[in-house]
């Protein structure tokens, strides 16, 4: 209700709204960055599904072995990598995929918004430093986008090559967790720009 009065009073004294700063700018990649590695991680557990092994039974996210000779049905096992490898479920994978895809979208309209702030502000040794760092984000940006469009033909119809979408998922986070690197870096020149 108060950011409708707000605009309600900018709008009758004809004030125009205040533009994004480009911490902000930086601080919204952020929540998109987090989105794209979630639907990152959804696929790559999704192709690395295991089904249980007859006999072990899973309790509280622990799997307990009934054939353990000193407690029999007590002691649990570590879930992890235990039974054989399930197909991945097409609903699950394109669930994944549409989320990635989504939240690319937004993330590449925030990667132009801040791009277009940052046109604004006059050169000076921290623009320079933040327009070198710019560059290195695009950078990393791109080769996020190339492995998704890698993706998408591998992720298309019911068989999927688990290990060759692994190792593309796998160079996904890893460029992911850069691009993170590099908004800290470039927030820390945003702040430093800003005052």
């Amino acid at each position: 209700m108060k950011n409708l009065i707000v605009l309600a009073v900018m709008a009758a004294t004809s004030i125009s709204p205040p533009t994004p700063s480009l911490v902000d700018d930086l601080r919204e990649i952020s929540d998109s960055l987090r989105k794209v590695a979630h639907a990152d991680k959804e696929l790559s557990q999704e192709m690395n599904r295991k089904r249980v092994q007859p006999g072990l039974t899973w309790v509280d996210d622990d799997v307990i072995d009934p054939w353990n000779e000193m407690n029999p049905g007590l002691n649990p096992i570590d879930g992890n990598g235990v039974g054989i490898p399930a197909p991945p479920r097409k609903h699950w994978v394109d669930m994944a995929m549409g989320n990635m895809k989504d939240s690319l979208a937004v993330l590449d309209g925030q990667i132009k918004d801040l791009s277009t702030a940052f046109s604004a502000i006059k050169s000076g040794k921290k623009a320079d430093e933040f327009r070198a760092q710019m560059d290195v984000l695009d950078d990393t940006y791109n080769n996020v986008t190339l492995g998704y469009q890698k993706l998408v033909p591998m992720t298309r119809g019911s068989e999927y090559d688990t290990k060759a979408i692994d190792t593309v998922v796998r160079g996904l986070h890893e460029d992911l967790a850069s691009m993170n690197e590099e908004r800290v870096r470039l927030l820390k020149i945003a702040k430093e720009l800003n005052q």
